[in-house]
């Protein structure tokens, strides 16, 4: 597996992390996008499709519903990463974002065991605090933190956080355009000036490539594009693809 952070560094660009739900709109269509997508990122983010998302706004919302109603069951979520992998000789992580129920229904133990056996590295939990954490043993837990947290609790969060933490841009749902304000990343350098080594993923409202330019100042490492993505892929498949070129595209020449 790649070192996203280190190689996108390397390309004087910041690391892209698109996001698609798991079998939306359908198993087949979705392996058929996410190859495309797999092609410019540095590594994907699979939403498992739950019927009550509570992070997630209107646009992820009607897509998780479609693939249920499309009779999305966790097992296909799993095949899909073994299948997506089993189609690139570089072998870029997948990081899958689940809702605790869905962990705790299917099985803790079995939900990481077989994700972990196909691939998966790492895992983003939405409804599952710090605090909390002891509840899943799993050590490839990815946790997230916004502006709204104390600096004291943020440095507790990029602590015990696996590979990246996870920043959102503005404390709310999935969905619209949030522009991260200035002290927001005043906030995540001073939390990285206590972490060393600390790498950030910023998320949540980035649906246009041009929102990148605030993140020219080395306080973000990455970046998640979702229900842009969606939305797009909603007029037609070509304006998804479109978009996804355009963010790679302004990626990288963000530093130029």
């Amino acid at each position: 597996m790649t070192n996203i952070f280190e190689n996108a560094k390397s390309q004087n660009r910041l690391a892209f992390m698109p996001f698609w739900p798991a079998c939306f709109p359908n198993y087949d269509k979705s392996l058929e996008i996410l190859k495309i997508i797999y092609q410019k990122a540095d590594a994907i983010e699979f939403g498992i499709p739950f019927s009550d998302p509570s992070a997630d706004g209107a646009i992820n919302q009607i897509a998780y519903a479609e693939a249920l109603k499309n009779g999305f069951k966790l097992p296909q979520a799993i095949k899909l990463v073994k299948d997506l992998l089993a189609n690139f000789e570089v072998k870029k992580p997948i990081f899958i974002m689940c809702y605790l129920h869905l962990i705790l229904q299917y099985g803790k133990d079995k939900f990481f065991d077989d994700f972990n056996a196909a691939g998966v590295a790492g895992y983003i939990i939405p409804d599952l605090t710090i605090d909390n954490r002891d509840i899943l043993k799993e050590n490839k837990l990815i946790f997230m933190t916004s502006s709204n947290s104390s600096l004291e609790r943020q440095i507790l969060i990029a602590k015990n956080t696996y590979s990246w933490m996870y920043f959102v841009t503005k404390p709310s749902t999935t969905g619209g355009i949030n522009n991260i304000s200035s002290e927001a990343l005043k906030n995540v350098l001073q939390v990285k000036q206590n972490v060393p080594n600390l790498k950030v993923v910023a998320g949540f409202g980035i649906q246009n490539p041009n929102q990148l330019n605030s993140y020219k100042n080395g306080e973000i490492d990455g970046f998640i594009v979702a229900s842009g993505l969606i939305k797009a892929y909603n007029n037609s498949e070509q304006e998804m693809i479109s978009l996804l070129n355009s963010f790679a595209q302004k990626n990288n020449n963000l530093f130029l």
